[in-house]
């Protein structure tokens, strides 16, 4: 398996498991709530913060014994040539308390202004119910295709 394949694979159990769990938070936090603001608390704002930051994290502690499996089942040394060619990984730190730590601060630093600047573009002051979960839902699929691939390819840096 190349490793383009292997990344897109994980990307999309990511996102259905990503687009399942924050449709069923969306609907339990924030159930009664109509309109639900774009500021304030609890707010759309507010909870884009909060999904930039725990999708990653959580992304991040659950992939590393997946990754470690992974070797196991020699999968790492088999992608080990085109890991080794990806030159911004070497930037990545090999610690899982270093990778907590980064990952999600790059996507609530490049995710979150771009998201909650377009309600504002917008001029969207509030979203019904069922927009907020639609919209909460697509946030965490969509991050789900960038995040995925780095923490996999983070975590099986390690083991190189």
């Amino acid at each position: 398996m190349t490793l383009g394949k292997f990344l897109t694979v994980q990307a999309f159990i990511s996102a259905a498991i990503n687009l399942s769990l924050n449709a069923a938070l969306a609907v339990v936090l924030f159930r009664g709530i109509e309109p639900v603001p774009v500021w304030g608390n609890p707010g759309v704002a507010l909870d884009t913060l909060g999904v930039a930051f725990f999708l990653p994290l959580l992304t991040v502690w659950i992939v590393a014994p997946f990754a470690a499996a992974e070797r196991k089942k020699g999968s790492v040394e088999i992608l080990k040539d085109e890991l080794s060619r990806i030159r911004w990984l070497r930037l990545m730190p090999k610690g899982l308390f270093s990778q907590s730590l980064l990952i999600p601060a790059l996507t609530v630093v490049f995710i979150t202004p771009v998201a909650i600047g377009t309600l504002h573009f917008l001029k969207i002051d509030s979203l019904s119910n069922f927009s907020f979960v639609i919209c909460k839902s697509a946030l965490a699929t969509a991050l789900s295709f960038p995040v995925s691939p780095v923490v996999w390819m983070s975590a099986m840096k390690k083991y190189l």
